[in-house]
């Protein structure tokens, strides 16, 4: 059976909607649980409907799709979304990429 989403918003119910946030939000399935009143396994097996309706293949993937697709504001608790700084930097001597290396000790 294929999936054919449309548009993923008419998808999710409120309460996908609500443990999806709460999942975004660095929550563990026991702490979203405890805070709406549910059995962690029910969270788990919301979880696993929520992955399965943005065809994800993970829980981060789902996070990312949901982001992607617009089911999931960036701006979570208040806080507005920032992208990190890359990890490699330009050299102010040489005009190309430069990657930190490390060289293996030698044993004597």
């Amino acid at each position: 059976m294929a999936w054919t989403v449309v548009d993923s918003r008419r998808v999710l119910s409120a309460r996908e909607q609500q443990i999806l946030e709460m999942i975004a939000a660095g929550l563990s399935a026991k702490e979203v649980a405890d805070q709406i009143g549910i059995a962690p396994r029910t969270v788990d097996r919301h979880v696993e409907h929520i992955r399965l309706k943005l065809c994800a293949r993970n829980r981060v993937h789902m996070i990312t799709q949901a982001m992607l697709d617009g089911v999931l504001d960036l701006n979570i608790a208040g806080d507005t979304y920032v992208a990190p700084s890359p990890m490699v930097q330009p050299s102010a001597k040489r005009a190309h990429w430069q990657v930190p290396r490390h060289r293996p000790s030698r044993i004597g």
